[in-house]
């Protein structure tokens, strides 16, 4: 399982220093103040809801830690904008713009009800 998780983090790790070379490639450079909510394409806006509601649903299948909800929320979302958008590396950006808003989503209302508990 430690193999499997190493491996897990250097893939992400590679995505997310590949996703800038992307952009850079496609000049595409992203400027400082803008909004990164801009960048969701509408065709897509209905999968941040979806992410976070089988985000939910996973964390109460028994087995599941929690470091892999994520993981499973980018491959599924990954797959979901493909198909929606089309196979290519635009669609494949979008599928992991929407999974990291609704990881963000969730992220956002845990750490708000921690703050209000005292436990943040």
């Amino acid at each position: 399982m430690k193999k499997v998780k190493a491996l897990l983090i250097v893939l992400i790790m590679l995505l997310v220093c590949l996703l800038p070379a992307v952009a850079l490639a496609a000049d595409e450079v992203i400027p400082d103040g803008v909004d990164i909510w801009e960048y969701i394409q509408p065709e897509v806006y209905s999968l941040v809801p979806v992410l976070f509601v089988i985000g939910l649903f996973i964390k109460k299948i028994p087995g599941i830690t929690d470091w892999l909800i994520p993981i499973i929320l980018l491959v599924l979302g990954v797959i979901g904008a493909l198909l929606i958008i089309g196979f290519t590396i635009y669609g494949f950006i979008q599928g992991v713009l929407v999974a990291g808003a609704a990881v963000f989503i969730h992220q956002l209302g845990k750490q708000v009800k921690n703050g209000l508990n005292g436990t943040g």
